[in-house]
């Protein structure tokens, strides 16, 4: 069979890459998407917990700020 040789794909940029490290640092695993114009974000999910603005008004009435 003659297949085509498949070109390896683009590299990613360095800050990408540096995000991943530090992330594997931390003990979570990202995954990069491909660099293709045509890639699209997936859809967000939800994660519970508090916003930035409750959590400093909770610090500040517990004196711990």
């Amino acid at each position: 069979m003659n297949e085509e040789p498949k070109t390896p794909p683009a590299p990613h940029p360095p800050e990408w890459l540096q995000f991943q490290a530090q992330m594997a640092a931390r003990g979570l695993t990202v995954k990069l998407p491909t660099v293709d114009p045509n890639w699209t974000l997936p859809e967000p999910m939800e994660v519970e917990g508090e916003t930035a603005s409750q959590a400093v008004i909770r610090l500040r009435r517990t004196a711990r700020w």
